[in-house]
């Protein structure tokens, strides 16, 4: 992987990607990650498949839509197009959960500021064809998004590596889970503490707080 970023590496080996990396001691954020990641369109194309294989062999159903519109609403223009395409490469694989935040983040006449070089190969349009997903935002870049479903971690791997997941597939992919994790691991002690960590309002995180807190044994959650 030459000289990238061991820690973002780390972070995409949590989530799935087969690179020779250990997965970070916590578990990667999977929203923040993503956000994190829109910037290898312009800079790192095998990262930039990686992700998008990941999500869309392993852990798509996983993803905490609500959690991803939030958190996406600071990112830039540029970014938050590229989000919208992966989003509608998402729902093609079979998830109509993310049409939701393609519907929250459209803007008229949004159009990418700047196409990097590597992706306006003409030659490479012509072997490939051009990507459709980034047509439909007016981006001519050429259909070579794919990877083998073997370049990631099995499911039950990633699960293991990754607690927050594990507990998103027994809770689902919403605010409850997120806050199990935060409590089960020691992020959050108190709802004080788990509401700068979660994207839902005070008196919904008091509010669960109260519920998950009948339960006993979470910290085997993580375990």
């Amino acid at each position: 992987m030459g000289d990238r970023d061991s820690e973002i590496l780390s972070k995409l080996a949590s989530l799935g990607c087969g690179f020779y990396a250990n997965p970070t001691p916590m578990p990667a954020d999977p929203e923040k990650t993503l956000l994190e990641s829109l910037k290898f369109f312009w800079e790192d194309h095998e990262l930039f498949i990686m992700v998008l294989g990941t999500l869309v062999h392993r852990i798509h159903q996983l993803v905490h839509i609500e959690r991803l519109i939030k958190l996406a609403q600071d990112i830039s223009d540029d970014h938050k197009l590229i989000l919208m395409v992966i989003c509608d490469k998402l729902v093609g694989a079979g998830d109509a959960r993310f049409k939701i935040p393609i519907k929250k983040l459209k803007k008229r006449g949004r159009r990418l500021s700047r196409i990097p070089e590597f992706h306006k190969n003409n030659y490479l349009k012509k072997k490939w064809g051009l990507d459709p997903n980034f047509l439909k935002a007016h981006v001519e870049v050429p259909a070579y998004f794919n990877v083998e479903p073997k370049k990631f971690y099995a499911l039950k791997e990633i699960l293991k590596n990754n607690p927050w997941l594990k507990i998103r597939t027994l809770v689902g992919p919403n605010h409850r889970a997120d806050l199990i994790y935060f409590k089960s691991s020691g992020l959050a002690s108190s709802p004080s503490e788990a509401i700068s960590l979660m994207t839902c309002s005070r008196s919904t995180v008091y509010r669960l707080w109260d519920s998950i807190s009948m339960w006993e044994g979470l910290e085997k959650l993580v375990a």
